[in-house]
């Protein structure tokens, strides 16, 4: 038995364990989140607000995601609004607390790379008809597969490093002297 061969083998065998075990957890993680954010996150139900305000379900933005607003109107103006901002705004102040799209186009308007919750709001003296969603980016998912396809690539490794420093025999250490059995 080489035993610095299975000391490595057990080294790498443990890293691939903690590596696979990091992935789970971001993926489970991930996926959680994913699936979380993708109830509820998109819709067109507007609230009526009490200064004549109408706005969105709360909407939920994990890092570096973006909001796509929609309105079937050339008359209504939507605007993404900080949740923490909802209860200052008014029909005179709003521009102050929105966001600034990122792109326009027609009655399209892009928010990227937010994080945080945030309402759409409109004013009217009726209610809008606009489309929100949140689109969120799987860079989580990504680093938990490269996490997950290391750690089992190395828990294997180190399964056979193991193995093979365990059944190795050791070097004939007799080997050039004149020692006779």
């Amino acid at each position: 038995m080489r035993k610095n061969t299975v000391i490595v083998g057990v080294v790498i065998l443990a890293v691939g364990i903690i590596m696979t075990g990091v992935g789970w957890v971001v993926l489970t993680h991930s996926l959680t989140n994913t699936l979380a954010s993708s109830t509820g996150q998109e819709g067109s139900a507007v609230y009526a607000g009490q200064n004549g305000d109408f706005y969105s379900n709360l909407l939920t933005a994990s890092p570096g995601s973006d909001i796509i607003v929609s309105s079937n109107s050339s008359n209504v103006h939507p605007y993404l609004i900080p949740s923490r901002d909802l209860p200052l705004i008014n029909s005179g102040n709003i521009e102050n607390y929105s966001i600034a799209a990122s792109t326009t186009q027609g009655n399209d308007f892009g928010y990227s790379g937010l994080n945080g919750t945030y309402y759409v709001v409109t004013f009217g003296t009726s209610s809008p008809n606009i489309a929100y969603i949140v689109v969120s980016h799987f860079n989580s998912l990504v680093t938990a597969f490269i996490l997950l396809g290391l750690g089992v690539l190395l828990v294997v490794a180190g399964i056979i490093v193991a193995i093979i420093g365990a059944v190795r025999k050791p070097k004939n250490s007799f080997k050039g002297s004149n020692f006779m059995p």
